[in-house]
């Protein structure tokens, strides 16, 4: 008989049909919790980090679709916020050179990343 860790009938924590995303859930924990770590941020992202640390173990145990679709557009709206901090990290460079060519392709590529991530999401449980 397989060992199963359980919080009542609703929660199973092992259920293979949630497991990539009760792994990736703690992943995210992990990296906002991390980010906080130096305690040298300010008060607005302190309270975004705690509250998405907040949804995040809350959809952990929870496995909810509402959580998932909160989640999801506040993923959504932070890569264009880190779009909108690349694009002004690139018009303090003086020019076109490669440091800033890297960085736009770096930076928006990963914004574009995160924002499709979070768009498939959004599509799935919509």
């Amino acid at each position: 008989m397989p060992a199963t860790l359980s919080f009542g009938k609703k929660i199973d924590l092992l259920d293979k049909d949630h497991l990539v995303s009760r792994i990736a859930c703690f992943l995210l924990v992990i990296v906002f919790i991390l980010y906080l770590l130096p305690f040298d941020k300010g008060a607005t992202a302190s309270v975004f980090a705690g509250g998405m640390i907040g949804l995040l173990v809350l959809q952990f145990f929870l496995q909810s679709k509402a959580l998932n679709i909160i989640l999801a557009g506040s993923i959504f709206i932070l890569s264009f916020y880190f779009f909108l901090a690349v694009w002004s990290e690139f018009n303090d460079f003086d020019g076109l050179t490669k440091a800033a060519w890297e960085l736009l392709v770096i930076g928006w590529g990963g914004c574009l990343f995160m924002a499709g991530l979070a768009f498939l999401m959004l599509r799935k449980y919509i």
